[in-house]
């Protein structure tokens, strides 16, 4: 990632919360989560979602994702739910 983006808050909070996610966090770590921040285990799950997505749109965005499928060559749609002519992702 460039240095260019690293100060920039817009783009690194939802990527630390994306990585989080897919990291993952134990229960006891998502009680402490959700109980300091006085909202339900769905909220503190939502929340991790949206950052995901947020962080998703924002690899497009600065073209941070090769955009070409590895098996055809074809060039992917921007959107994750669209899929390249040969089914492949």
């Amino acid at each position: 990632m460039s240095k260019d983006y690293w100060d920039r808050d817009d783009i690194q909070f939802p990527r630390l919360l994306a990585e989080i996610k897919a990291v993952g966090l134990t229960g006891a770590q998502l009680v402490a989560i959700r109980d300091s921040m006085n909202l339900t285990t769905v909220e503190v799950c939502e929340l991790l979602d949206r950052a995901e997505e947020t962080w998703d749109a924002l690899k497009v965005d600065l073209d941070f994702v090769d955009r070409t499928c590895v098996a055809c060559n074809a060039k992917l749609p921007v959107k994750k739910s669209d899929a390249p002519k040969c089914g492949a992702v």
